[in-house]
């Protein structure tokens, strides 16, 4: 093995600022996630990498699918509010494209397939990106195209869940680089299949006979084009395509989860109890078996022009969700203590067109003071259909049809200027203005009899139309301090002015009958949220050890908080009058002893303080003002510790560990919590591991990697989570993955 000389941990390059640099010289907190990681098995979907972010938590918020990448920090989990009355508190990029769906909170279950790396920001990033992201943003950069080396990988790999019978998972991809005219123009082609035979069970009275009833499929097809005529002029195009298909969406027929086993019964099943039976789920899927699909469709295409004193882009984006199906069953009770089914048939198909324009400088001397600044615009068109067929047939409601559908015009002006007054003093300001409209139309028919169960229905129609505007302006200012060679310290302050949640007139009309006209309406002009963040880096033991910390405190005010209505309107709204203070602490240590270890440390704990309430009838009685918010992780801590060296023969060697513990599981559910109710262990702290063992020779590479190592399966998350990998975590997984390739 190679000998045990003392190392330099590897210099970490990130776009935060939208321009290269090193991740210890950026005045902000951020976690970046490397190829090397992100092609482990462990972390194919994006989702897994939030275990190494410090102070991160995956949402489960509203009740809009798909919720999967739903990624919370800084207080940001603490909006309880559905998808489609607000705006995301998380950017999303995929490469230089937002991903803008008014029907979710977040992106759909992509995966980490070919992409280079994925950059998390903390804190609020509206003055040098294109969205808002009061609380953060998520990058997912693609592997770039190569103009000069023609190039290919293959990959093939299996898994499997340990103890199970369940059979093989399979996985399997090709990318090829292929330049076509050397250093003016090349293609980049990459396709990946995925398959999960789940963990799920039928239970034993069942009459259907299902050997993986949550079996999930994943299909990504991703091309670039890449044409660079001159030094100075490049343009590239990018498609990504995601297919994705599942079998149950677990809800209300999960009969028990003892031990990471999910025992669930069939859809409208009459053979123990008659209303089981649901003639709605019995007609849409005839042999008992539901489908959910999504299916995601991304494009992209920027030119780019170096102009000398700086460079100007240009990015056309497209996002398009053709289907977002996805088919429920779950137990309610109403006001009265009445026992019901519902069920629910849902697509939500959704598409987003963006244009952005930005120029960001070269440093400049002006008047003995460095310059560099951004300068950008941002619009977008967004809509969103959410169709939804839903039957209650013992809770007293008939089956009803309702179509949402949801536009949004947006825009926005965002710039930042860096000056470096002297050898340690760099002074940062960011400028943002945002304008909006949102229109929202909603028509509801009940079935009527004689209706077939699918419709067309002929009953009573309802109808609903309201549209709502907002502008708001936002600003960050700062200081960095290079106190040495080996490190820096900076301090930022920014308020930011969150686009309100809608009030509709339904919500208005409920509280006019509950004479609650006074009630604070969520996201008003007042509903802002101001941070401060203190940070430090530091290279130290000669560049063998990193170390970075943050502190920010969020102040949220008009926290939207839903709250459920009852005699006589029974209706779920939106309110405002809660405020609070979010307190987060985060560090992040990089050790390499020699060439052949690395270790790697990630702690946050976010803490919050009620600082104002309301009174009003429904509200929330475990929130109380100097108490705390529910719906977080308060401490998270991510280890890991990773090994490569060289033998002989020639082969080389790698093995890794992570470790993810949180005080509180991954995810966050509301106030009233039902998963305590209905599993002992939904507040048990949640951990995590993986291990990874590989070997390569050449272009061989051979892994072994097992997900879940200590297969923690405590549920966590109440049923009405609506997710199956929100109550339990897959249980300890096997994985072998062989891959060739001449990168």
């Amino acid at each position: 093995f190679a000998d045990d000389n003392e190392a330099d941990v590897e210099e970490v390059v990130v776009t935060a600022t939208r321009r290269e640099e090193s991740v210890m010289d950026v005045p902000l907190s951020i976690q970046a996630i490397s190829s090397e990681k992100l092609e482990l098995p462990s972390y194919r979907n994006v989702r897994d990498i939030y275990a190494l972010v410090p102070g991160a938590s995956v949402a489960s918020t509203g009740e809009k699918p798909p919720e999967r990448e739903g990624l919370q920090m800084r207080g940001s989990g603490v909006v309880m509010s559905e998808a489609g009355t607000a705006f995301h508190l998380i950017g999303y990029y995929m490469d230089d494209v937002p991903f803008i769906n008014l029907a979710a909170f977040t992106p759909p279950p992509v995966g980490t397939f070919d992409l280079d790396r994925i950059e998390v920001l903390r804190g609020f990033q509206g003055t040098s990106y294109g969205t808002q992201s009061p609380a953060g943003a998520v990058i997912m950069r693609t592997n770039p195209v190569d103009l000069s080396e023609f190039g290919y990988k293959v990959s093939a790999g299996t898994m499997t869940y340990a103890g199970e019978s369940r059979g093989f998972g399979n996985t399997y991809s090709g990318i090829v680089n292929i330049p076509l005219f050397e250093d003016k123009l090349a293609i980049r082609f990459g396709f990946k299949s995925e398959n999960d035979p789940g963990f799920a069970s039928m239970t034993s009275d069942s009459a259907l006979v299902m050997e993986n009833p949550y079996e999930e499929n994943r299909d990504t097809f991703r091309a670039k084009v890449l044409y660079q005529p001159s030094d100075s002029v490049s343009f590239e195009i990018i498609h990504t395509n995601w297919e994705i298909q599942t079998g149950f969406a677990i809800g209300g027929n999960l009969e028990s989860s003892d031990g990471g086993e999910m025992l669930i019964r069939p859809f409208y099943s009459d053979t123990a109890i008659p209303y089981y039976y649901d003639p709605l789920l019995a007609e849409a899927f005839p042999n008992g078996i539901p489908v959910n699909k999504y299916e995601v469709e991304s494009t992209s295409f920027k030119a780019e022009f170096d102009l000398g004193f700086g460079d100007l882009s240009y990015t056309l984006g497209k996002v398009d969700t053709p289907f977002m199906e996805y088919n429920t069953e779950n137990p309610v009770v109403n006001a009265y203590g009445d026992f019901g089914w519902a069920s629910n048939l849902t697509n939500t198909p959704a598409e987003s067109t963006s244009h952005e324009i930005r120029l960001v400088s070269s440093p400049m001397d002006v008047g003995g003071v460095e310059l560099s600044y951004v300068l950008g615009y941002l619009a977008f068109e967004a809509e969103s259909s959410a169709n939804l067929i839903a039957n209650v047939p013992g809770y007293g409601t008939p089956t009803y049809h309702e179509t949402q559908l949801t536009e949004q015009d947006a825009s926005a002006l965002y710039g930042e200027v860096d000056l470096q007054v002297s050898d340690t003093i760099t002074i940062f300001a960011g400028l943002r203005s945002d304008d909006e409209e949102r229109d929202f139309s909603s028509d509801n028919v009940l079935r009527a009899d004689g209706d077939a169960p699918l419709g067309p229905y002929s009953g009573v129609v309802t109808t609903n139309a309201y549209a709502n505007e907002f502008d708001s302006k936002s600003y960050r200012i700062g200081a960095k301090w290079d106190f040495s060679d080996i490190g820096m310290a900076y301090v930022s302050r920014s308020q930011t002015g969150r686009a309100p949640n809608v009030f509709d007139p339904v919500a208005e009309a409920a509280l006019e009958l509950h004479n609650l006209t006074d009630v604070l309406i969520a996201g008003s002009d007042d509903s802002i949220l101001d941070q401060t963040e203190i940070g430090v880096k530091m290279s130290l033991m000669e560049n063998a050890l990193l170390v970075e910390a943050a502190y920010s405190l969020g102040a949220w005010q008009e926290i939207p908080l839903g709250i459920y209505l009852g005699a006589p309107s029974y209706e779920y709204v939106t309110i405002g009058g809660t405020d609070a203070d979010v307190s987060s602490y985060e560090i992040s240590l990089s050790y390499r002893p020699s060439e052949n270890w690395l270790m790697t440390y990630s702690s946050g704990y976010t803490g919050t303080k009620v600082t104002k309430t309301s009174d009003m009838q429904g509200y929330p009685p475990a929130i109380q003002e100097g108490g705390s918010l529910f719906n977080y992780a308060p401490n998270t801590h991510a280890l890991g510790l990773s090994y490569s060296g060289s033998m002989d023969n020639g082969w080389s060697t790698s093995a890794s560990l992570d470790w993810t513990y949180r005080s509180k599981p991954d995810g966050f559910a509301g106030w009233n919590d039902r998963a305590a109710e209905v599993f002992p262990s939904a507040k048990e702290a949640y951990k995590y591991g993986n291990l990874s063992f590989g070997m390569s020779k050449n272009e061989l590479d051979v892994s072994l990697t097992i997900t879940n190592v200590g297969d923690f399966t405590g549920a966590y998350l109440p049923l009405s989570s609506r997710r199956q990998d929100n109550i339990i975590p897959f249980p300890r997984a096997i994985h072998l993955q062989v891959s060739y390739s001449t990168f």
